[in-house]
């Protein structure tokens, strides 16, 4: 299973720019910012460990015209996810492997929108 060097605060705050299109987001302590909806102050939400919060990051690549699946393997013990564009040849497919189904979301949708996620040390909790 391929491992990140990002804490899971860091993943949320770059799908919520990236992907989501949240802005004026801080850098310190608890991850505020601006929705795309334009309400001001609002804790981004914790994409990479809720499901529900990455569903909505799939919702979103859908909307976009992405098609996505998810699949588990019990021998492998982690999650797949991969996104590919409608509009592109099935070459330009993402995937990516995690631990848990939301981390793996986020990492995919991360590389489909062309954001570089290194993946060189173990996963960390925050």
């Amino acid at each position: 299973m391929q491992t990140i060097n990002h804490t899971p605060r860091e993943i949320d705050r770059l799908v919520a720019e990236q992907v989501m299109g949240w802005t004026n987001l801080s850098v310190a302590g608890t991850r505020f910012g601006t929705t795309p909806e334009g309400k001001a102050h609002r804790i981004v939400p914790q994409y990479s460990t809720d499901l529900s919060a990455a569903w909505e990051v799939v919702e979103k690549l859908r909307q976009a015209g992405y098609q996505g699946s998810i699949d588990w393997n019990s021998s492998e013990a982690g999650y797949e996810c991969a996104f590919a564009s409608t509009k592109v040849p099935p070459q330009k497919r993402q995937s990516c492997r995690a631990a848990t189904a939301s981390l793996a979301i986020c990492l995919a949708a991360l590389q489909i929108v062309g954001v570089p996620i290194s993946f060189n040390t173990i996963d960390r909790n925050e």
